[in-house]
């Protein structure tokens, strides 16, 4: 396909803005030193980003997208010019990228299924999540989807995270769903799409799903277990939760207890959500590496207003917040690690429109206010330079270079 055919494909579902200056203004409490980050392009979506992805495919770097207002997976280069479309059916409500036996793979999760994809958008796969058949479940289902129509959560229905890496040496790919879906837990997926099983434990003999708390769960980066801020009664009532590490089998490994500032539910105070309830109503965790430390990053989106550095070694680093005490409107809807003029960075963004970039000892490098609340931030490199993008609830995304 040539560039100008690609162009004119790409303005039904993007366009370019003026490029700022400077990634936010210099405040007196960021770290030295504060490099400059000028925007590198941004573009426009249909709708609030549903997962956001910097990768490479098949050697060009490219940034894959989902959003609200559209059906199926967008893969784009960063100069704009489309590179494929895959039709999933459906609007997709989570996007992931894993590399195995030297492939990359995209994943998708939409229309109650894994969509597996090649560096081309082609099918390798799909995966049908399973629904539960429990009848005491199957009532809480009904109740989940009442609960998401009337609030508008989107996605709350369908799979609304995805997680790669490997366990025990093998790629795999994690899944969790709601409504109906999120009874039968996290769905461990092989790289050939075939099930490895579901995230249960037995209690009093039988088999309980563990699910989580916001679909907060990601694969340790030390390859040994999953892990997850596992769905509690006092998570919910305002106290902090436990970041909990589940082998393959369902066993807890370890915990570790995350001081996040939680917001009680209930608390009658108003949120700031732009479009209702529509915003990602859920936080993030995410694995990665502090150098040869290997961590966790965790944000609670409504459920509080900090981000949380964990040791996966079971020792809570530091705890930074995204705004004063008491501001309920700040809670983390995403956050990435990544690399800034080689050293860690945490990339944070909120439901109030803000994104902060942290070191990894916890201090705010820069921050900056923007006009819709932040949906998604990823990390990955561009030209060979380490990059980031912010996605936003309005449809806008922001690709810096550093």
């Amino acid at each position: 396909m040539h560039n100008e055919e690609k162009r004119f494909k790409l303005t039904k579902l993007l366009y370019f803005g003026e490029i700022l200056p400077l990634f936010g203004k210099k405040k007196v409490q960021e770290s030295q030193p504060s490099p400059e980050i000028p925007l590198y392009r941004e573009y426009q979506v249909k709708g609030a980003t549903t997962g956001l992805e910097i990768c490479n495919l098949n050697g060009e770097d490219a940034i894959v997208t989902g959003s609200l207002d559209s059906r199926g997976l967008t893969a784009i280069s960063p100069d704009g010019d489309l590179l494929w479309n895959f039709d999933t059916g459906a609007t997709v409500y989570s996007v992931a990228v894993g590399r195995f036996d030297n492939e990359t793979m995209v994943f998708a999760g939409s229309n109650a299924k894994v969509f597996a994809l090649s560096p081309e958008g082609k099918k390798h796969w799909e995966f049908q999540m399973p629904a539960t058949k429990s009848k005491i479940y199957g009532g809480f289902a009904q109740v989940a989807k009442v609960e998401a129509d009337m609030l508008k959560q989107y996605g709350t229905n369908d799979v609304y995270h995805i997680a790669t890496g490997k366990l025990d040496n093998e790629g795999v790919i994690v899944a969790m769903a709601g409504a109906e879906y999120f009874y039968e837990g996290a769905q461990v997926i092989a790289k050939n799409g075939q099930l490895i099983r579901s995230m249960k434990k037995k209690t009093l003999g039988i088999q309980i799903p563990i699910n989580t708390f916001g679909g907060m769960m990601d694969i340790s980066s030390k390859g040994d277990a999953i892990l997850m801020i596992a769905l509690q009664a006092k998570t919910a009532y305002g106290f902090s939760p436990d970041l909990q590490a589940f082998s393959l089998d369902g066993k807890v490994i370890h915990k570790t207890k995350v001081d996040v500032d939680p917001i009680k539910v209930g608390s009658g105070k108003t949120r700031y959500f732009e479009g209702g309830r529509q915003d990602k109503s859920r936080g993030k965790i995410k694995a990665g590496w502090f150098g040869d430390k290997p961590v966790a990053v965790i944000g609670l989106d409504v459920g509080g207003r900090s981000v949380v550095a964990v040791d996966l070694n079971g020792k809570q680093l530091w705890k930074y917040e995204t705004a004063a005490k008491g501001d309920i409107n700040a809670g983390v809807t995403d956050v990435a690690i990544g690399q800034m003029t080689g050293a860690p960075v945490v990339i944070a963004g909120t439901i109030d429109g803000k994104v902060h970039l942290i070191s990894a000892e916890g201090q705010m490098i820069k921050s900056r206010m923007y006009e819709s609340n932040i949906a998604n931030v990823a990390y990955g490199k561009i030209k060979n330079r380490d990059a980031f993008a912010v996605g936003t609830f309005n449809g806008k995304i922001y690709v810096y270079l550093i």
